[in-house]
């Protein structure tokens, strides 16, 4: 090998067998991981290996006891023994490394191609180690299937690559703060993780129970409340899905206030920044006052009492209904708070603002609006509802020459959305079309264009935020978080579309334009991209709104998840699009999630192929894909097949039988996930008609992200309270959306 002959002729033979032993070293540190990754798995799926059973000629209930405590302490002894030489031969790998280093210089080019070989090593000796520890556990339980059943969701799902690879793309650490093994580990699950309750969660169940008991006649509700109980009663809480040394870090990385763990703006990694730098680039972006005002204070009492004016308006003159005036009103009176996510694929990981509007005073109302203004936008021949459209436009498509595929991109949408052109055209399109009519028809309203247009013109110049105990006011623009603001933009981008297409010149002008949100696909001559360009950048008569294009590359150009690939004829096949920022990570196998949650990922990523992919050829390595990407995150076989199964068969039975279910439906209950009961529970459900969702009882996103300032007790809404009275030992419960700090 060319490596070790110039190694040798520059360094000499010591050098070379420094190497040698270095490459020995990761090879056993790959070995031993798999072995204790083989050992652990034995130890959670209660088996004993071959290697560690004890054989008793006493064949009674004792002896048997005996045998079993016997192997489970051989087998946490193994797993110290296994620890042990980990950390020694850690060791050594670092001795080894520190006398490569004092020997060959870090200028050297043979610096890098030695740390390549020995990447390679370890993950080729790893990959091998991993396939031979996978069959033994397989056959391992297979055999001792009829002895000790295991659960299929626990049939060797897979912890992550332990070889560093995959862990690289699953946690970005750019914080200061060093992440220990079991750190990573935990943090590579991902953070919809869920982590299996200590409990059976009984009053999560009991609250469920009696939301359900509300639809019920009496007689129903004392037997289903008997069944449920008796059902929690004979309950036992789920095994743990997180080792000791996940728990610890768990609580560590819950504890250590130097950094700040977020999700990355794309591609569902996890990142870890250190909390001083993380703030300083918000204040940083907070202190252009061309787009936001610092204010005095908060201006939250202010705005409800203009809120309340105008629902009390509508509601006094019947234009909505009192139950419609109720559910508006705003009870909570949170300020929304301001956090970001990184945008790791950019030089700097700049950040994204999204605001949260959870549970302030124009949620609802927010919510109400993008109900009625959504009929307004994808009316236009070049709005894009999702890629299976895509895909289905695009197969007729041929491309001549002279022509190119071409993308446009607006810059920062959001903020920079006009807001008053955005309520003239929505004024405008009120007053032209029907769509106000028939929605005050069907639902008994009678609201007017000017109501639609004060209560958008309200939630959108209303935009502000706390960050950091400090409240900001964004000057312009809506804001990433509330639910309107996405059909406020489309709107625009519909509007801004119609124009630019209409006044492009004849030989700039795209032969097709396909636009979904601010993403914009067109076929354009090749020469006349950058007059394109210029003429979209001229149309804002705002001057708010600008484009950035990308041209195709080698006849390839991506549009939502969709690779747009160009033959030499001209015409055109799809792929599935993966961004560089795109790490493939799904929901572990593992996490404390329903199975249908699970063989939903599955069922998502195989329709995906299906309606974007053109070409049989291209679909067996995109199935391919799908398995291996699968298999790292713990998905067994068995489920994929399940899966492929259920979308083979006909459908039209299952939607019939789902749809009249529907119909005989007396409500929905959400209920926390709890292996092995909520599915009884459900079933209990059931019986009366009642239909269920399950809810992950805690996420590691619930225990570690919390970039957004924390509300105090006392600023709470929508909470269960109990005053114990100062006489006696009962106590007083009640429900309130206000702040439970304002209760008596």
């Amino acid at each position: 090998m060319n490596l070790f002959k110039n190694l040798r002729d520059d360094y000499g033979k010591n050098t070379v067998k420094h190497l040698r032993d270095l490459e020995n070293c990761e090879k056993k540190i790959a070995r031993h991981r798999n072995h204790l990754v083989y050992t652990l798995r034995c130890r959670d799926l209660n088996l004993t290996p071959p290697s560690l059973k004890l054989k008793c000629p006493i064949n009674t209930k004792k002896a048997r006891d005996i045998i079993n405590q016997a192997h489970r302490g051989l087998i946490r002894e193994r797993v110290r023994v296994i620890n042990n030489k980990l950390d020694s031969l850690k060791e050594n790998k670092s001795s080894l490394e520190h006398e490569l280093k004092s020997v060959i210089p870090a200028e050297s080019p043979l610096e890098g191609q030695i740390s390549s070989h020995l990447t390679r090593v370890r993950e080729n000796t790893y990959v091998k180690a991993k396939c031979r520890q996978v069959r033994k556990l397989q056959n391992l339980a297979e055999k001792n299937q009829n002895k000790a059943p295991i659960h299929r969701g626990q049939t060797v799902a897979s912890e992550p690559d332990l070889t560093g690879t995959q862990m690289k793309k699953w946690v970005i650490n750019l914080s200061k703060y060093k992440l220990s093994e079991p750190q990573t580990k935990v943090l590579a699950k991902g953070l919809n993780y869920a982590v299996s309750p200590p409990d059976v969660c009984t009053d999560e169940f009991v609250l469920a129970t009696e939301l359900a008991c509300k639809n019920l006649p009496y007689a129903d509700a004392v037997q289903l409340r008997s069944k449920v109980a008796s059902t929690l009663r004979s309950s036992k809480p789920p095994k743990s899905n997180v080792s000791n040394d996940e728990r610890k870090a768990i609580n560590v990385l819950k504890k250590e206030d130097s950094i700040v763990i977020l999700p990355a703006d794309k591609g569902k990694a996890t990142v870890v920044l250190d909390k001083q730098e993380y703030n300083e680039k918000v204040d940083k972006m907070l202190s252009d006052t061309k787009t936001y005002e610092q204010l005095s204070a908060d201006p939250t009492p202010k705005y409800k009492r203009k809120l309340v004016s105008i629902l009390s308006r509508l509601s006094d003159e019947e234009k909505i209904t009192k139950a419609k005036y109720k559910q508006l009103y705003p009870t909570a009176e949170n300020v929304p708070r301001l956090y970001c996510t990184p945008k790791i694929h950019k030089p700097n990981a700049p950040l994204r603002p999204i605001v949260d509007y959870t549970s302030t005073i124009g949620y609802e109302t927010s919510k109400w609006l993008a109900d009625i203004l959504a009929p307004m936008v994808g009316n236009s021949e070049h709005h894009v509802v999702n890629s299976k459209q895509l895909a289905e436009e695009m197969v007729e498509v041929v491309i001549e020459e002279g022509d190119i595929l071409n993308s446009h991109d607006v810059v920062s949408l959001f903020t920079c959305t006009p807001v008053n052109k955005v309520l003239d055209i929505v004024k405008e399109r009120l007053q032209k079309g029907s769509w106000l009519k028939e929605y005050n028809k069907s639902y008994g309203y009678n609201l007017a264009t000017e109501d639609v247009v004060e209560l958008l013109d309200f939630i959108l110049s209303t935009t502000y935020f706390t960050f950091r105990g400090n409240i900001f006011r964004q000057r312009f623009g809506a804001a990433m978080g509330s639910p309107v603001s996405p059909l406020a933009a489309n709107i625009f981008m519909e509007h801004l579309e119609g124009t630019a297409i209409a006044t492009a010149p004849m030989e700039c002008k795209p032969k097709m334009w396909k636009r979904y949100v601010d993403d914009i696909l067109e076929i354009v001559a090749k020469d006349e991209v950058n007059a394109l360009t210029d003429h979209l950048n001229q149309v804002d008569d705002t001057d708010s709104i600008k484009f950035t294009y990308e041209e195709e590359k080698d006849g390839k150009i991506p549009f939502l998840d969709a690779l747009i690939v160009r033959r030499d004829d001209g015409s055109i096949k799809l792929l599935v699009y993966r961004k560089a920022t795109h790490t493939d990570q799904y929901l572990n196998f593992r996490s404390h999630h329903p199975l249908h949650h699970k063989l939903g990922v599955v069922r998502t990523l195989m329709d995906r192929k299906n309606r974007i992919v053109t070409e049989d050829e291209d679909k067996e390595r995109e199935d391919d894909h799908i398995k291996g990407a699968l298999q790292k995150c713990g998905y067994p076989d068995w489920s994929i097949k399940k899966v492929k199964d259920q979308m083979a068969k006909p459908k039209s039975k299952k939607e019939r039988k789902k749809k009249d279910d529907s119909n005989k439906s007396k409500g929905l209950v959400v209920v926390p996930y709890v292996e092995g009961v909520s599915e009884r529970i459900s079933r209990v459900f059931k019986t009366y008609n009642i239909a269920t969702a399950m809810k992950p009882h805690c996420t590691l996103r619930n225990l570690l992200v919390h970039p957004k300032d924390k509300r105090e007790p006392h600023n709470s809404t929508d909470v269960i309270y109990s005053i114990p009275c100062k006489n006696c030992n009962s106590a007083y419960i009640g429900e309130t959306g206000r702040k439970f700090g304002k209760r008596p």
